[in-house]
């Protein structure tokens, strides 16, 4: 303990996104149309939203991500 430095703070991400958030994001109507589940947007904004991840996108992806939500 004699090398930590206090006061300190420490920034934790692992909880980065409230399901909550993405709850009230798969109400809009373009995203209930296309049946979108929670999972499917959990994974889409946690990866290209948080995370920043440059990762193969596929089609239904690019469709969720195009709608006129504004995450």
């Amino acid at each position: 303990m004699d090398e930590v430095f206090f006061p300190s703070v420490v920034i934790c991400n692992m909880n980065s996104l409230r399901l909550s958030y993405i709850d009230s994001i798969i109400k809009d109507p373009d995203l209930a149309a296309m049946n979108v589940t929670q999972q499917e947007l959990f994974k889409i904004v946690k990866k290209v939203f948080i995370l920043g991840e440059d990762y193969a996108i596929n089609v239904r992806e690019l469709e969720i991500v195009e709608s006129k939500i504004n995450f």
